[in-house]
């Protein structure tokens, strides 16, 4: 649930594009984006957040010894006092500071709760 008073974002980020090396960068920078993201959700920014698929199949790295998910961005929905708060946020992410996310959509959103 949200922090009283924060409003709503819904965040689109999006990898690279036509960057062969991209889903290699995300992989490699993975464990320290998720290590933010626990922290981030501690401090009630980070609500949900997940990978944008470019389908359901999973892909060969050449680094890795098992396909991954054919990750191309990210979704996050989460709650700040302003989208200016959550942009200087997103700066912070290791998928940003190590160039897996190269743009990202911010949109303020209402969350619909389920009755009790």
């Amino acid at each position: 649930m949200a922090t009283t008073g924060k409003h709503a974002f819904l965040v689109l980020t999006y990898d690279a594009e036509n960057d062969e090396t991209a889903l290699e960068r995300r992989l490699v920078t993975r464990p320290r984006h998720f290590a933010h993201a626990n922290k981030i959700h501690k401090e009630d920014f980070l609500h949900v957040g997940g990978a944008i698929l470019r389908s359901h199949e999973p892909v060969t790295v050449a680094s890795r010894d098992t396909p991954v998910p054919d990750m191309k961005g990210s979704f996050i929905l989460c709650y700040a006092d302003s989208a200016e708060e959550v942009e200087e946020r997103l700066k912070a992410d290791p998928y940003v500071t190590e160039g897996v996310w190269k743009r990202w959509d911010i949109v303020p959103v209402l969350q619909w709760q389920p009755e009790p």
